[in-house]
């Protein structure tokens, strides 16, 4: 009975000093975290208040203030300190000892909650609206590259393009330095137009969908001219083709334009302007390295007037 009465009186006194040597450690351990504090090495603050808490076994406000205040100081320059901060403060709110610590110190670390919600909700918007953009983005450049795929391959030459697609006889088109649309591209060396493009009366069973290429350009790149642009015609009224419809047409011009929006979004640049004879608007979608630009012509002067409707696909440096 003594020897059992001994062994639980040894096994006492080596719990208590083993419970005193940790206490011991956790104290000293807070001590340095808070000297490191002061002189602004964080991230060493930081591992002692984690020493801290395993010599404790545990966490107390004191040891989960500092912690929140050290953490604080070692993302201000993180946009999305919240996330690592309010976590740390909501397991502050937890502790057994949070209704009977120092006031002013809950208080501050509220403000810093509060704070850093209005900052989460600021940054979750900031995210959605980010998420939108790249989802419309995403959808325009879709709906574009289903445009481009309409036209023969760019960054072709006019050899390329007459032995892949022979129907064209692009080799045999109108050749010249200036542009029939107003959409003059940069750069351009040559120009290849249709014979009727950019057509002053056109033959009534003309079909623009089966003749898609109206006319296509050229500059060069590497050393060699190859073609960065095609354009055809989606909408085209006059005296022949539709002499009293030019209402009609521009309605339909309008409809395109329409279904253009809603797949690609609001084009990201819109051009009026008149000369004296025709008014014009340019619409630009554009990615990276693709443009489309949508050119209407409307020639309210003429005896009945022509409407038109042009678009053109481009292909731009991507640099």
């Amino acid at each position: 009975m003594k020897r059992i009465l001994f062994i639980l009186a040894l096994l006492v006194a080596t719990t208590g000093s083993y419970a005193q040597t940790n206490a011991n450690e956790a104290k000293a351990a807070y001590m340095l975290a808070e000297e490191n504090y002061g002189k602004g090495d964080y991230k060493t603050a930081l591992e002692y208040l984690q020493q801290a808490k395993s010599a404790l076994g545990t966490s107390n406000c004191k040891v989960a203030y500092l912690e929140i205040m050290v953490t604080r100081e070692l993302n201000a320059k993180n946009p999305r300190q919240s996330e690592k901060i309010l976590p740390l403060i909501a397991a502050f709110e937890k502790l057994d000892d949070y209704k009977d610590f120092n006031e002013e110190k809950t208080l501050e670390i509220t403000k810093i909650k509060l704070a850093m919600k209005l900052e989460q909700k600021a940054l979750k918007e900031k995210d959605e609206k980010e998420a939108a953009v790249r989802e419309a983005e995403k959808r325009a450049e879709a709906a574009l590259d289903k445009i481009f795929s309409k036209y023969p391959p760019l960054d072709l030459t006019v050899d390329e393009l007459d032995a892949r697609f022979p129907d064209l006889k692009a080799k045999k088109w109108r050749t010249n330095k200036t542009y029939a649309s107003v959409m003059m591209s940069p750069n351009m060396e040559q120009n290849f137009n249709r014979e009727r493009y950019p057509f002053g009366k056109i033959e009534k069973d003309f079909d623009f969908e089966k003749n898609k290429v109206v006319s296509f350009q050229l500059r060069s790149s590497s050393g060699t001219q190859k073609i960065f642009t095609y354009a055809g015609m989606l909408v085209y009224a006059d005296q022949n083709v539709k002499p009293a419809g030019d209402l009609s047409a521009m309605a339909q011009a309008d409809a395109v334009l329409e279904q253009y929006t809603k797949e690609m979004g609001k084009p990201v640049n819109v051009n009026d302007f008149d000369d004296k004879d025709a008014h014009y608007t340019v619409y630009r979608w554009k990615t990276k390295n693709k443009q489309l630009d949508v050119c209407k012509l409307y020639y309210p002067k003429s005896s009945v007037p022509i409407v038109k409707l042009i678009e053109e696909v481009r292909l731009l440096d991507s640099k």
